[in-house]
């Protein structure tokens, strides 16, 4: 007999959207990781349609194995938008990640251990992701001016909802073995909901990252001669001179005004190795070479608002190499203490 209820509408909106989502993405290669997370989603819907309402009863147990998915591909998402390859999306190696669910669709071990490898799966490849992020962030502040608008801040929303879906789905399953039915289908309903939501905000914020800083985007490992991590072997004297050289080639070109310079770019310009280039900066200017750059914008920005006053600061900022609003106005406040539009205010 087969039965259907609301939830079970639900899940045909899903499985119909996110089969059109994964469709559209898998065209460009870095997204083939996401378009299968999605497709991934869409599938393990379908399958709970067909247990829920009898039509395939055998179903639950291959939709159970479907929470082992969810880790690996989260992660490979964020890999393929953090890290550049030749080819780009993903390769067979990645493959290897899939082992657990291959395992447990294989084996069908008891609910309870495809439930349990589910969530270490997804803790363990979550972490993993997180740190990616991390690690990108990092690389980009080290290497690029335009670091404020490559920016990933968004991923931490995802993985905040993604425990969000977890403690929910956990939720309903005590409320269920409790014989509260309604309210275990309630925190079902809107733990696919909320999944819905952010796997399209994934897939909204992934293709903005690519569209509007391709390839160049990505955080790649730094070139021999690009690891700013290694000590200076040069001693202190010629430190400060490759400084004073450093400081004359931004003052002089104004290579600052380049919305996406690169630490290798500025070092070729002073003809000095990234690592020597980067170092002078650190010791002689206190700071990293993209608050090195941020702050001779901020710099060259108050300078110009004292004798251009019908010059926007949107102008201004755009024309001192800042690409975005937001990152400017981040950079700002960190440099004055005082937002664009207060430091306006208080200047009147």
């Amino acid at each position: 007999m087969i039965t259907v209820h609301s939830v079970n509408l639900l899940h045909v909106i899903l499985v119909y959207h996110g089969a059109i989502l994964a469709g559209v993405l898998i065209w460009r290669v870095r997204f083939w990781a996401l378009s299968a997370l999605i497709a991934a989603f869409s599938v393990h819907m379908a399958l709970n349609f067909f247990s829920e309402t009898g039509l395939w009863i055998a179903g639950d147990g291959v939709a159970q194995t479907f929470g082992a998915l969810y880790g690996p591909l989260f992660f490979l998402t964020v890999k393929g938008l953090v890290e550049a390859r030749a080819q780009g999306g993903v390769n067979w190696r990645d493959g290897l990640h899939l082992l657990p669910w291959l395992g447990l669709l294989i084996l069908a071990p008891p609910l309870i251990v495809m439930r349990l490898v589910s969530l270490l799966s997804l803790v363990g490849y979550v972490g993993w992701a997180f740190f990616l992020a991390w690690r990108y962030h990092t690389q980009m502040c080290q290497l690029r001016a335009d670091a404020e608008s490559l920016r990933l801040d968004w991923l931490l929303s995802i993985i905040i909802a993604f425990a969000l879906i977890s403690a929910m789905d956990g939720l309903r399953m005590v409320l269920s073995a409790n014989g509260l039915n309604d309210a275990g289908a309630l925190s079902y309903g809107l733990s696919l909901t909320i999944a819905f939501i952010c796997l399209n905000v994934i897939a909204y914020f992934a293709y903005q990252h690519v569209r509007r800083h391709g390839p160049e985007a990505v955080a790649v490992p730094p070139a021999p001669g690009l690891n700013t991590a290694q000590t200076s072997t040069l001693d202190e004297a010629a430190i400060r001179d490759h400084f004073i050289q450093i400081d004359a080639v931004m003052r002089d070109e104004e290579p600052w005004r380049e919305p996406a310079l690169r630490l290798d770019q500025l070092a070729k310009r002073v003809r000095l190795s990234p690592r020597d280039t980067s170092h002078a900066i650190n010791r002689h200017a206190g700071c990293s070479f993209v608050r090195y750059i941020n702050r001779a914008r901020v710099a060259a920005i108050i300078a110009r608002l004292e004798g251009e006053p019908s010059t926007t600061l949107m102008a201004m900022a755009f024309d001192a190499g800042f690409n975005s609003k937001a990152a400017f106005n981040r950079v700002f406040k960190d440099e004055t203490g005082l937002s664009p539009s207060a430091y306006l205010a208080q200047r009147a």
